[in-house]
C-alpha cells in the first residue's frame, strides 16, 4: 500500500476525500473499522466527519438509494471498482460496519490529536513519570498566576530570588517602560507553554543566581574589552592625524570623512562601529584629499595614509571577528536578567504542578517526544501499533514538529506493514503558526521537516520516502466560476512576492472548475485614509447588507471576516444600531448581557451593601431592562445614600430580596432565587441559562462563597460565550480564523489592510560562546535593528518571509470563503514597498493591467440577484419562559398532613390528591406498586404505617377489569413526558401508552368531573394527532373513592 498525501485547496472536497478514503477500507472489512485512527484538528471537524462517516454508511445500506446523492453518485462506483465487491455485498457490509460502530461507538477513531495524545499519556502515566490520576490543566494562564504570586511572594526572603528581580526591574526602567510587573511577567513568560520553548527552558531553570551574575560580568568584560581595543586603534589613528597637524575636515567628505569615524570610535563608550561609505571608499579607492586643502595638508595625509588604511583595516578586522559577538551579548545583557526570571518561573510551575498532582496540556507532547526520539520502537506504542493498521491525518499544514514527529513511529509501523495511510493538507490554508504549526513539514514530504538527527528518524524519513505518493485535489466545488477565476490570477501574481523558498506552497493552486457554474461577483474597494476610516468602512459594509437584502438575499447567507475580534465587536456594534441582526461570538459574549450584569450587581450588594457605585450600576442595568418608571437620576437621588437601606429600592419595585436567606443559600440556588425574585424568567434568554449552568458547576465544584462567583464572572465575563443554534436569520459575523472550513454565499471582508510584520516580539535561540558556556538558551527580542550584522540576522529575515506568508494566507482562507458573492474593502495606501494587503492588490490590479490611480472600485463578474430558495423555511422554538421553580416547594412533607389519612373520605384533603397522582405517575405495571410506596415513604413522602393503607387502596384499582388493561405488562409507557410545542410553551400528558396501531392518553383527575378537563386531555389528543402518532385515544380516570374510567371522544 502507500502513504497518500493529497495536496488540497479551498473547496476542493478535503473532508468528502477522507469519508471516501475510510469507506474504502470498511466497506472491504467492517471489522477493521477499530483499526482506523482518523486525526483531525479541531473537535467540531472530529464531529463532522463521524456525521459523515455514519450517514454514508446509512445511505449505502439502504435498500432505496437515491442515485443523486453525492455518497450513491460518486463514492459506490469507486467502491464497486477499488474493492471488487458487488452493490448487494457492499449494501451488505456497510449496514454491518454501521452496526459494529454504533455498538462499539468507543471503538469508533475519529478524534482531534489532542485527544489521541491524551489517551496515550493516560494510559502511559506511569511510564512516562507522570503522576497517577493526574487532574489536567487547561489555562496557563491559571499557572502563570500563582507562579507570578509565588514568585513575587519571596521577594525580601529569598535573596538571590530578589537581585534577579530586581535586576529584571532596573533593566525595563531603563527601557522607559510604563509598566505593571505582574502583568508584565505574566506576558512575558506565556513562552514557557509553547513547544519552541520546551527544549531551550530546561537548561535556565537548572542556572542559580550566581551563575546568572557570572554570565552577566563575562557578558559586560567581553563587552568592554571590545569597545577599549576598537577605541585604542581609532585613538592610534587620532593621535597620528593630530601630530600631522591634521583636522579630521581635511580628508575626503569632510564632515563625513574616514577621519570623522576614527573620531566616533576613539571614544570609550561608543558602540556604533558602522562605517559610512565614504569611509570604506577612501581606503578602496584611495580617496583621501579633500577639496580644498593646502598642498603642506595634502603632503601630510599622503605620508600617513598607508598606515590610516591600516588602522580601519584592523578595526575591520577586529569587526570581523568579534562584532557580531559584541551586538549579541549587548543583546543578551539586557536581556540576561529576564532571562533568569524565566528560569525561576519555570522551577516554581514545576514544584506547583507536583504539589497539586497537575499536568499542563502542552505538556503532553514532549513527554510522548522524549520516549518517541530515542528508541526505534516506543513502548507506549507497542500496543497502539497492534490496535491501529491505518492513520489519516487532517489538516497536516497546521500539525506541529513535535506532533507529527510522535506520530512518525506509528505511521511507520502501519507502512512496513502493507497497510494505506494518507495525509491530507493545504499549504495555503496554514494560519496557525502562532499554535507551533510548521506548513514547511507539510510541503517538505516525504523528508521529515527538522528532524532528530539520529538513525531512528533518518529509518523513518526512508519508509515514508518508499512509500509516499502525492495527489492533487484541485477542482473547487464550492464558489462560482468568477470567484474561482479572480482567486486563481490573483495567488498566482501574489506567489511571486514569496521568497524562494516558500513558493512551492503555492505550486499548484490554481483550481479546476464547473465552467457552467457562472453567476459569481467579486468586488474591490479602496478608501482613502483618514482617521474616519473605521465609520466609512463600517458605513460602506452596512450599506452592502441592505443592497443584498433588497436584492432578495437573507441576512444568514451573509459573513462579515475580520481579522482581529476588535474589529469584529465594532462592527457588529455599528450594524446593530442601524437594526441588521448579527450574529458573533462577540455578541454572545457573557458580559454583554444586562440581565447577567443585573444579577452579579445584586450578587454584590449582598456581599458589600454599602457600596455606592454597585447600587448606582443596579439602578442603571434596571433601566437597561427597561423595569425602571422614573428617570435614572430620580432612583439615584432617591435611593443611592448611607442614609437609605436599598433594600427598599425592591421592596418598592415589589420584588422580594432577602439578603440574610440567600447568603445562606449555595451558589447555584441564590442564583437561580434571584432569577426567579428578579423575574428574570421571562421572556427566556440563552444568557441565563449559561450563567445558571455556570454556577451549578461551581457548586457541584465545592465553591460556596459568593466571592468565588464574582471572580469566576470577572474572569469568564468576556472569554465565555453562548452557544446559539445555526440557521438564525443573522449576519454572521467572525475572525478569519474562526471561518477556516467554512462557506458562506457571501462574505464581506471590510478591513482588508493587514500588514507584513513580526507577529513575535522574541525568538528562542541557541547561544554557543565559550565566554558564557553555562548559557545554552536565551529567549531574545525580534528586532531587524537589534539582529543586524549577528549570527541571528537570519532568524529576524525567517520571521519576516514566514510572516508574509502569513497574510497571504489569511488573504486565501478569507478570500475563498465565498461561493456567490465576494466584496473587500481595504485602504488606497499608494507606498512604493508592498507592505500589506492594500499593496497585494495593487500590485494584482497592476500585473493584470486593471489599475487606475483614480479608480475606488473593480469588479469582476456580474451581480445577480438571489434566487428564492424553494426549501422550507428551518423552524425555531423560542421558550418563551426559563423554567425555574424553587426545589423545596416541590417537597411534600408529611407532617404537614394529617397524621393519619382519611382514606374514604380523599377529597377533603388536597394533599391526598397530590399524593396518589405522585404514585400513579411512577408506576409502569401494577407490580410496581409496592416498590412505589416503599420509595415515596423513603423519601419522606408518606410515614410507614400509612404504606399498607395505601396498598389497599390503590392495589384493586390496579387489578380492576376495566383499569388493568393500561398497567399489564408489555407495554411502551411514557409517564408525565413534556412535549414541546410551537409557541414554546409545553404540555405534561400524566401518562402515553403506545401500540403499534393505536396510542392511548390517560389523564388522572380527583374531586368532581369537570368540562375543563376533557378539554385539556382534547388538546393533549390534538398535539399528538399532529406529531403522527395513530389511532388516539382519550381516557381520564377518576381517583375518588368511588374509581370512574371515563374516555372521551374528540
Amino acid at each position: 500500500m502507500s502513504l497518500a498525501v493529497y495536496k488540497s485547496s479551498a473547496g476542493s472536497g478535503k473532508t468528502f476525500t477522507l469519508v471516501k478514503e475510510y469507506l474504502k477500507a470498511v466497506i472491504s472489512k467492517p471489522e477493521d473499522f477499530r483499526h482506523i485512527l482518523a486525526i483531525t484538528f479541531t473537535n467540531k471537524a472530529a464531529n463532522e466527519m463521524k456525521e459523515r462517516v455514519i450517514d454514508s454508511l446509512k445511505m449505502l445500506s439502504d435498500p432505496d438509494q437515491n442515485s443523486e446523492s453525492p455518497v450513491i453518485k460518486f463514492i459506490l462506483p469507486e467502491l464497486l471498482e477499488t474493492t471488487s465487491l458487488d452493490k448487494g455485498t457492499i449494501r451488505n457490509n456497510a449496514a454491518k460496519a454501521l452496526s459494529l460502530i454504533l455498538h462499539y461507538y468507543s471503538d469508533f477513531g475519529i478524534s482531534t490529536i489532542d485527544s489521541f495524545v491524551h489517551k496515550i499519556v493516560k494510559s502511559f502515566a506511569h511510564d512516562l513519570h507522570l503522576p497517577m490520576n493526574f487532574e489536567i490543566e487547561l489555562e496557563a494562564d491559571k499557572l502563570l498566576q500563582e507562579a507570578v504570586n509565588v514568585l513575587i511572594s519571596q521577594v525580601g526572603s529569598d535573596e538571590d530570588l530578589t537581585n534577579i528581580l530586581l535586576n529584571f526591574t532596573r533593566s525595563k526602567l531603563e527601557d522607559e517602560t510604563d509598566w505593571n510587573i505582574e502583568q508584565d511577567l505574566l506576558n512575558f513568560s506565556r513562552t514557557l507553554f509553547s513547544e519552541d520553548s520546551i527544549s531551550k527552558i530546561s537548561c535556565l531553570s537548572s542556572l542559580n543566581y550566581k551563575q546568572y551574575l557570572n554570565i552577566s560580568k563575562s557578558l559586560n568584560s567581553y563587552i568592554s574589552n571590545f569597545k577599549k581595543e576598537v577605541s585604542a586603534i581609532a585613538k592610534e589613528a587620532i593621535k597620528l592625524i593630530d601630530e600631522k597637524n591634521l583636522s579630521v575636515n581635511d580628508f575626503w567628505y569632510s564632515s563625513k570623512s574616514i577621519g570623522v569615524y576614527f573620531r566616533k570610535l576613539s571614544k570609550p563608550t561608543n558602540e556604533d562601529f558602522k562605517a559610512n561609505s565614504y569611509a570604506y571608499k577612501t581606503v578602496s579607492e584611495d580617496k583621501w584629499l579633500g577639496s580644498k586643502i593646502s598642498p603642506d595638508k595634502k603632503a601630510a595625509i599622503e605620508n600617513i595614509q598607508n598606515e590610516l588604511s591600516g588602522f580601519f583595516n584592523d578595526i575591520e578586522e577586529l569587526k570581523r571577528s568579534g562584532l557580531s559577538k559584541f551586538r549579541v551579548f549587548k543583546l543578551l545583557q539586557k536581556q540576561i536578567y529576564a532571562i533568569a526570571v524565566l528560569g525561576e518561573m519555570e522551577k516554581i510551575i514545576s514544584v506547583y504542578k507536583d504539589s497539586n498532582n497537575m499536568v499542563h496540556i502542552s505538556e503532553f507532547n514532549k513527554k510522548i517526544s522524549e520516549v518517541v526520539s530515542t528508541e526505534p520502537v516506543p513502548f507506549i506504542y507497542e500496543r497502539m501499533g497492534e490496535k491501529y493498521k491505518c492513520f489519516m491525518i487532517d489538516e497536516f499544514q497546521d500539525t506541529s514538529i513535535m506532533q507529527w514527529q510522535n506520530l512518525l513511529p506509528l505511521i511507520e509501523n502501519a507502512l512496513s506493514e502493507g497497510n494505506f495511510n494518507m495525509i491530507v493538507g493545504d499549504g495555503k490554508q496554514a494560519i496557525y503558526r502562532w499554535r507551533s504549526g510548521e506548513v514547511e513539514q507539510f510541503s517538505s514530504l516525504p523528508k521529515i521537516y527538522k528532524g532528530e538527527d539520529n538513525e531512528f528518524t533518518q529509518e523513518r524519513e526512508q519508509t515514508l520516502i518508499r512509500n509516499y505518493e502525492q495527489k492533487i485535489l484541485n477542482k473547487n466545488y464550492r464558489s462560482k466560476r468568477e470567484i474561482i477565476e479572480f482567486n486563481n490570477d490573483l495567488f498566482n501574481q501574489l506567489q511571486n512576492l514569496l521568497p524562494e523558498s516558500l513558493k512551492k506552497i503555492y505550486d499548484n493552486q490554481e483550481q479546476e472548475f464547473d465552467p457552467d457554474n457562472t453567476g459569481g461577483y467579486v468586488s474591490l474597494e479602496f478608501i482613502n485614509k483618514s482617521e474616519e476610516e473605521d465609520d466609512v468602512v463600517q458605513e460602506r459594509s452596512c450599506q452592502i447588507i441592505k443592497e443584498l437584502i433588497n436584492s432578495g438575499y437573507s441576512y444568514k447567507d451573509i459573513s462579515i471576516l475580520c481579522r482581529k475580534n476588535d474589529k469584529a465587536s465594532a462592527i457588529a456594534l455599528f450594524l446593530m444600531k442601524n437594526d441588521v441582526p448579527v450574529l458573533s461570538s462577540e455578541s454572545l459574549i457573557l458580559g454583554g448581557s444586562p440581565k447577567l450584569n443585573l444579577i452579579i450587581s445584586c450578587v454584590r450588594f449582598l456581599k458589600e451593601p454599602t457600596d455606592q457605585v454597585n447600587k448606582a450600576n443596579i439602578l442603571q442595568q434596571f433601566c437597561d431592562i427597561g423595569r425602571l418608571e422614573e428617570s435614572l437620576d430620580h432612583y439615584i437621588h432617591r435611593y443611592v445614600s448611607e442614609d437609605i437601606n436599598f433594600v427598599e429600592f425592591f421592596n418598592d419595585q415589589e420584588i422580594e430580596l432577602n439578603p440574610k436567606h440567600l447568603l445562606s443559600l449555595p451558589i447555584y440556588d441564590l442564583c437561580e432565587q434571584l432569577v426567579r425574585s428578579l423575574d428574570l424568567q421571562s421572556p427566556a434568554d440563552p444568557y441565563t441559562q449559561f450563567f445558571l449552568d455556570a454556577a451549578l458547576k461551581l457548586t457541584v465544584n465545592g465553591l460556596s462563597n459568593i466571592q468565588d462567583l464574582i471572580d469566576w464572572w470577572e474572569d469568564r465575563k468576556n472569554k465565555e460565550s453562548v452557544i446559539i443554534p445555526e440557521g438564525i436569520d443573522a449576519v454572521n459575523i467572525l475572525t478569519v480564523h474562526k471561518s477556516k472550513g467554512l462557506e458562506f454565499p457571501i462574505v464581506i471582508y471590510p478591513y482588508a489592510n493587514d500588514e507584513i510584520d513580526t507577529k513575535r516580539d522574541r525568538v528562542w535561540v541557541d547561544i554557543n560562546y565559550e565566554e558564557i558556556k553555562e548559557l545554552k538558551s536565551a529567549y531574545i527580542p525580534l528586532s531587524k535593528e537589534k539582529l543586524s550584522e549577528t549570527d541571528y540576522e537570519s532568524d529576524y529575515n525567517l520571521e519576516h518571509d514566514k510572516s508574509l506568508l502569513d497574510v497571504i494566507n489569511l488573504m486565501y482562507v478569507a478570500f475563498t470563503r465565498a461561493s456567490k458573492q465576494l466584496y473587500v474593502i481595504s485602504d488606497r495606501k499608494l507606498r512604493k514597498d508592498i507592505k500589506g494587503i492594500p499593496e497585494f492588490l495593487t500590485y494584482y490590479l497592476k500585473a493584470n493591467g486593471s489599475w487606475d490611480a483614480e479608480k475606488q472600485k473593480y469588479e469582476f463578474g456580474e451581480f445577480h440577484e438571489s434566487e428564492k430558495s424553494t426549501e422550507d423555511e428551518e423552524a425555531f422554538i423560542q421558550l418563551n419562559e426559563l423554567p425555574s421553580n424553587d426545589w423545596r416547594s416541590n417537597l411534600l412533607i408529611s407532617n404537614t398532613a394529617p397524621e393519619i389519612w382519611d382514606v374514604l373520605n380523599p377529597e377533603r384533603h388536597k394533599e391526598w390528591g397530590n399524593l396518589i397522582h405522585e404514585i400513579f405517575s411512577r408506576i409502569n405495571t401494577s407490580e410496581d406498586l409496592p416498590n412505589v410506596i416503599e420509595a415515596i415513604a423513603l423519601e419522606g413522602m408518606i410515614k410507614d404505617i400509612q404504606k399498607e393503607e395505601l396498598l389497599k387502596y390503590i392495589e384493586p384499582i390496579l387489578l380492576s377489569d376495566e383499569i388493568k388493561v393500561f398497567f399489564s405488562k408489555g407495554l411502551n409507557i411514557r409517564n408525565e413526558a413534556d412535549i414541546l410545542l410551537e409557541n414554546g410553551q409545553s404540555i405534561r400528558p400524566d401518562r402515553i401508552v403506545l401500540k403499534d396501531n393505536e396510542t392511548q392518553i390517560i389523564d388522572y383527575k380527583t374531586g368532581r368531573m369537570d368540562e375543563s378537563h376533557k378539554k385539556q386531555i382534547r388538546n393533549y389528543g390534538f398535539v399528538l394527532r399532529k406529531m403522527g402518532y395513530p389511532n388516539v385515544k382519550l381516557y381520564l380516570i377518576y381517583l375518588n373513592k368511588k374509581v370512574k374510567l371515563l374516555q372521551v371522544d374528540f
